[in-house]
């Protein structure tokens, strides 16, 4: 059986910390998939954790091929690509893993710490309920102001257009013959 490290490197603490962003080409759940979830893979498939097929580990990255046997093109021209289906299920399994986890965490820290917990999420609804309110003023305060603007846009092109009709009448003689009054017939 191989050997497991004595250390964790998944602590909560050093799940906290920021770290350099790594350039991709696929990422899943944030994760590089051939510098990060690989690697990760290939440590719990050497571990017995996973199973993870060698194909699927020597290609994560692969071009679908079609019905027809054709390898798929997007709109620009470019061939599809994507992570091959047992590495998506793996890192769903790891994200779903890492959620109940936190969760636990969080439950375990409330129990052990009730009274702090509970003042602490006080301080921070206080704390929301003061940024709701103000983001609210300014999006009113901003929508009122779009309104007169959009208002006063209406007003100006009502005005032009009134501006270019004409004010009188025309003349009756210049009305064809058909608009003029009748003749009495007598």
């Amino acid at each position: 059986m191989a050997k497991r490290p004595a250390s964790n490197p998944l602590s909560i603490s050093s799940l906290v910390r920021q770290g350099p962003a790594p350039r991709s080409s696929k990422k899943l759940w944030g994760g590089d998939v051939e510098t990060q979830w690989v690697p990760f893979f290939s440590a719990t498939n050497v571990l017995g954790d996973t199973a993870i097929s060698d194909t699927s580990m020597g290609a994560p990255i692969i071009t679908p091929i079609g019905e027809d046997g054709v390898p798929k093109f997007n709109r620009n021209g470019e061939p599809v690509r994507q992570v091959q289906t047992e590495i998506r299920r793996a890192v769903s399994s790891v994200q779903a893993s890492f959620f109940a986890g936190l969760a636990q965490f969080a439950g375990e820290v409330q129990r052990l710490n009730q009274r702090e917990y509970v003042e602490a999420v006080k301080r921070y609804q206080n704390a929301g309920t003061l940024v709701k309110e103000a983001e609210d003023a300014a999006i009113e305060e901003e929508l009122d102001r779009r309104r007169a603007a959009a208002l006063a846009e209406l007003e100006n092109i009502a005005a032009e257009e009134a501006a270019s009709k004409p004010t009188t009448m025309p003349e009756l003689d210049t009305l064809p013959e058909h608009a003029q009054e009748p003749a009495l017939v007598g």
